[in-house]
């Protein structure tokens, strides 16, 4: 991308004047919003960050008929009200969402060029939010943050613990990176496919009838009752998954949407339970664990937006995360 110009506290903004929403429809992007500062484009994003207009005055050290004034020529200079009243709340409109890709880009690129010297680790201070299913917080982070006191210890790190839903926290700038599953199609957001991969285990009673096997058939999975993870309402695991695609319905019996339950339920039961392989090695010395002769792959991805991959720190902190998931990979 090529930088933006400053001349006059004014940013001329080398885009194109069109863009697509997500659904692929072509928006405009007005002239007038070229004719727009720095701070003015920061204001906009933060109030879009807070939800608030008092929350961003609050933050920026301003009165918030300042900030309203900023947003009020936002609004001119996009045709459109950006932001609309629902209840106590204030909601982005379609155009809003829209414009704000840009805006990230624009000044992820800005902070890039103001903060690329003298970057040293050792030294640096940053806040960072990560967004991070249970897997990635017991496999990854614990020696993310091992490395981080001891070559940056001045790195804050937040870990927001989810299965799903990292998408408004990234779109809102709240999150800087998100190991998770699905998919989050938006402006500015990259994706890292087959992040950490693993294998499920299915994990049994040492006493069951299948724990001396070397290998679970398919159809010894559904002969017996399942402790399933149910994070989120329709998710299966790998292993069902296969086997209701093969023709089979394993059984269910109980469900938990906590995956570190599972071993404890399983526990003396008659039942099966699953888990990815680096997460059942903490119960080795009390639980049968039993591969599948057929795939059961964990498929996780890694996030990470615009702004992120901008920024000296955060781009640094990336760099160590990708070094650590592929140690743990080979």
């Amino acid at each position: 991308m090529t930088p933006p110009v400053r001349s006059n506290n004014q940013i001329k903004l080398l885009l194109p004047f069109k863009f697509f929403n997500l659904k692929g429809r072509v928006l405009s992007l007005p002239k007038d919003i070229l004719n727009l500062d720095f701070a003015a484009l920061r204001t906009f994003r933060l109030v879009y960050q807070k939800g608030s207009f008092t929350a961003a005055a609050d933050e920026l050290g301003m009165n918030a008929s300042s900030v309203s004034y900023t947003i009020d020529r936002m609004r001119k200079a996009a045709g459109d009200p950006l932001f609309v009243r629902q209840g106590s709340r204030i909601v982005p409109t379609e155009q809003c969402q829209n414009i704000l890709s840009h805006v990230e880009h624009i000044l992820a690129e800005a902070e890039h060029l103001s903060g690329t010297d003298g970057f040293d680790p050792a030294t640096a201070t940053a806040d960072i939010v990560v967004f991070s299913a249970a897997y990635a917080n017991q496999v990854l982070w614990p020696f993310v943050i091992r490395r981080l006191r001891r070559e940056a210890p001045g790195i804050k790190l937040s870990v927001i613990a989810g299965f799903q839903g990292a998408r408004e926290p990234l779109l809102q700038g709240k999150v800087d990176f998100a190991t998770t599953v699905g998919s989050i199609e938006i402006s500015g957001v990259h994706v890292l496919e087959n992040f950490l991969p693993d294998d499920h285990l299915c994990m049994m009673d040492p006493a069951h009838p299948m724990a001396t096997k070397k290998v679970l058939t398919v159809e010894d999975y559904v002969s017996f009752g399942h402790i399933r993870f149910e994070p989120t309402p329709g998710w299966l695991q790998a292993p069902i998954r296969y086997a209701e695609e093969q023709g089979y319905k394993p059984k269910r019996i109980i469900g938990s949407s906590n995956a570190q339950d599972l071993p404890f339920f399983v526990e003396g039961t008659d039942l099966f339970a699953v888990l990815p392989s680096r997460l059942t090695k903490h119960w080795q010395d009390r639980l049968a664990l039993v591969p599948f002769d057929f795939p059961t792959p964990i498929i996780g991805k890694l996030f990470w937006t615009e702004a992120t991959q901008r920024s000296p720190v955060k781009s640094w902190l990336h760099a160590l995360v990708l070094e650590e998931a592929e140690k743990l990979s080979a």
